[in-house]
Order: C-alpha cells, then structure tokens, then sequence
C-alpha cells in the first residue's frame, strides 16, 4: 500500500490508537503532535510539531512524509460545558 495518512495529536489518546490502527493496515504515517521529542511511539513513522492553528502545519505534514497526504486525521475531545 502506498497511502499516508497525516495524524494530529498522535502521541496518546485517540490519536495514537487511530495511529497503531492505520500502521497495522500498512498506511505510512505522517504524525503531529505538540512535543515530538516526548514521543513514544511504537512502530516507524514521520514526527513533527504540530499546531492546529497554524495554516501551514497540514503542509509542513506533506514536506515532512515526502508525498501527497492520503487522508489526513484530526481526533479531538470537547469536554461538554
């Protein structure tokens, strides 16, 4: 397979189980999250800071992995008010 998939917040959490998921169906992985020298990642893949605010950053994800960006992941939590 020749698919790369861009996560965010792919360190922990949903992030990094949506990640474990992808790798193990063959996606090469492209993965942002804030602190990439804290990353405990268990298998091969690209890492790199990332902001969600920042219009470059889904970019900076396709420079970083060498190619165009298969599908790209956002998981996130909002705590309800």
């Amino acid at each position: 397979m020749n698919k790369v998939a861009m996560i965010s917040g792919a360190n922990r959490g949903i992030g990094l189980a949506v990640a474990t998921e992808l790798h193990r169906r063959g996606y090469r992985l492209s993965l942002g999250m804030r602190d990439p020298s804290s990353a405990q990642i268990p298998f091969d893949a690209f890492t790199f800071a990332y902001e969600a605010r920042d219009p470059l950053s889904p970019a900076l994800a396709s420079e970083i992995a060498g190619t165009r960006i298969s599908c790209r992941v956002r998981p996130f939590f909002r705590s309800p008010m």
